[in-house]
């Protein structure tokens, strides 16, 4: 794999705002993300779901996901998210919220935001998502 394709297919940061964000993603997301929110709150919107996502919360978007959401913070939003293009096995999964147990928040906090995309961190993404999946709500291919 090409260098520039592997860094350009992750993207890991830590997201930080006052009071309230509005994210339109009505025309689909280029990626899989997994969101952790760390302050705040938010609302996701989708034409078949629609759930809060609470501090200390996950929320996993598929690929494709058409969505809105409406995020809280009294003052403060912050939630870190990682997105990612490629999974190694075939998922067709929802928009969810998942409450993660202590493992997968063990999983989750090996990944270190403030060095980016590296090899250990994509490497521990998919360590994370190796304990996700299994939970993950499934959907039929539309």
């Amino acid at each position: 794999m090409e260098q520039k394709l592997f860094y350009d297919s992750f993207h890991f940061i830590r997201y930080s705002f006052l009071n309230y964000k509005y994210t339109n993603a009505r025309g689909g997301t280029t990626g899989n993300y997994i969101g952790y929110i760390r302050k705040g709150r938010a609302r996701f919107v989708s034409s078949s779901e629609d759930f809060w996502v609470e501090e200390g919360e996950v929320v996993f978007i598929p690929y494709g996901c058409k969505y809105q959401s409406y995020w809280y913070g009294a003052p403060e939003i912050i939630f870190d998210s990682f997105a990612f293009v490629y999974l190694p096995q075939e998922l067709c999964a929802s928009l969810q919220k998942i409450v993660p147990d202590e493992t997968l928040l063990a999983a989750l906090s090996k990944i270190q935001i403030e060095n980016g995309v590296c090899l250990h961190n994509v490497g521990a993404l998919y360590l994370f998502l190796d304990a996700l999946v299994p939970l993950l709500e499934k959907r039929q291919p539309s």
